[in-house]
């Protein structure tokens, strides 16, 4: 804090006032004494020290009183600061030993765990970090459910998704209630404590607390605050302050629950620090493998393909069964393949044909995991795109679901562009020069 004080506009204008006013009384008096011949009479030199005295001593007691209510005030804002520090010190002081025995409270935890397949043998007993990582590994075979059936991680089937999450965990939670009971009764009180402070930057003591669990902490928080045990109170808190920004299981189950339940938290990802993808889309037989092979000629950049990552040989078959499973599986082996250190141009597409030959957008959720630094949007003419395809598939196409399939890519990249704050540059195969100066200004920086 700067204890220097500097005076405030009201101050200033009340010394200019006086010293003004003092000024002025002796400019008239000296008028006065001017216009008349100068007196011997001490008396009238007596009179001239009793107006001088009257004058000066008025403004010397209004001064007084400025510096005696600028001293006051002064007192009073180091008052406050000091009853702020001493309150910030208490906080703090409380804080950290309510930390200390939420630490306590897990490395004394310990919990039976028996083998799913044969529960007639001899349980285990597990400790401390060890006891929180085994609950976290017996809830996630519990959630598998979703990934059987992504039916369930639907908005419209919130409700179901809930009463399934709660059923799930509360098969975990009720085998080792004692423990997990208590640890999550004091964990809700630390975030209270916090949030009903009168301290000014709540969302940094928040941090404190989740920057001392593990991820296996934050995945159990994760669930204990979507079941009828912390939807409540816990989950509130939690989405208020981001307090699982850096939960960092990334399934597909996960992070719908996420979307569904923790609206207000921004959860961070690995492509969320390193941006390093640029996105090239279009329709099939658009030319997109020709665009990218020029690309790497002219730039020290990596082409993908995202059938490929998918590692996905369907031969001439276009349609796609399951959108959602198939994007969840490109998230995931996309963070095998990338690299901090390299830049990639990512060949895909904004839509797919349904195996019911509709037109389906891919999650946006996918484009936000990716977080392209840009979108290449590939079109061309109808004509020249059936061609291609009827040669490449020994097949012939419908150029009315070709034009519906490219209008709709269209619409859906530049929605897309919009929502993540990218450009999105169209081209064509024929006009590949007017990319350079977008990605020559990209690979330099």
């Amino acid at each position: 804090m700067n204890n220097e004080r500097r005076f405030s506009g009201l101050e200033i204008f009340l010394l200019i006032l006086i010293v003004l006013i003092s000024i002025g009384s002796l400019i008239i008096y000296a008028i006065q004494m001017h216009e008349s011949k100068l007196s011997k009479d001490p008396s009238d030199f007596g009179t001239f020290g009793d107006y001088i005295g009257g004058v000066l001593g008025s403004l010397i007691s209004l001064i007084s009183i400025s510096l005696l209510y600028r001293t006051y005030k002064t007192q009073l804002d180091i008052t406050k600061v000091q009853e702020e520090r001493s309150y910030i010190q208490q906080f703090e002081n409380t804080l950290f030993e309510l930390l200390s025995n939420q630490r306590t409270i897990l490395t004394t935890s310990k919990g039976t765990f028996y083998d799913r397949k044969d529960i007639s043998t001899k349980g285990i007993i597990l400790c401390d970090y060890q006891f929180i990582d085994k609950v976290a590994e017996e809830l996630k075979i519990q959630m598998l459910d979703f990934e059987y059936d992504h039916s369930l991680l639907k908005q419209e089937n919130i409700n179901l998704i809930r009463i399934i999450i709660n059923d799930h965990y509360s098969e975990v939670f009720t085998k080792h209630t004692t423990q997990l009971g208590h640890y999550f009764r004091h964990l809700y009180h630390i975030l209270k404590y916090i949030d009903t402070s009168e301290i000014s930057n709540k969302k940094k003591y928040v941090d404190l607390v989740q920057a001392q669990m593990s991820n296996n902490e934050l995945y159990i928080s994760f669930y204990n605050g979507i079941s009828i045990y912390g939807r409540k109170k816990m989950l509130p808190l939690m989405d208020k302050y981001s307090f699982l920004e850096n939960l960092k299981d990334n399934d597909f189950t996960t992070k719908s629950h996420q979307e569904l339940f923790y609206r207000n938290t921004k959860f961070k990802s690995y492509m969320d620090i390193k941006s390093n993808i640029i996105f090239v889309g279009g329709i099939h037989g658009v030319g997109k493998g020709y665009i990218c092979s020029e690309l790497t000629k002219s730039y020290n950049i990596r082409h993908l393909v995202s059938s490929e990552v998918l590692q996905w040989d369907k031969g001439n078959e276009k349609r796609v069964k399951d959108v959602d499973l198939t994007q969840n599986i490109l998230l995931e082996n996309l963070k095998k393949i990338i690299s901090p250190d390299e830049k990639y141009l990512l060949d895909g597409h904004f839509c797919l044909l349904n195996i019911d030959n509709t037109i389906q957008d891919i999650p946006f959720n996918t484009f936000r995991e990716i977080n392209p630094i840009f979108i290449i949007l590939i079109t061309d003419e109808l004509l020249q795109i059936k061609e291609r395809l009827d040669k490449r598939d020994n097949k012939i196409y419908d150029i009315e679901l070709l034009d519906k399939f490219q209008k709709r890519e269209i619409k859906y990249a530049k929605t897309i562009a919009d929502e993540l704050g990218i450009e999105c540059i169209e081209i064509s195969p024929n006009n590949l020069e007017s990319i350079k100066p977008v990605m020559d200004r990209i690979m330099n920086e």
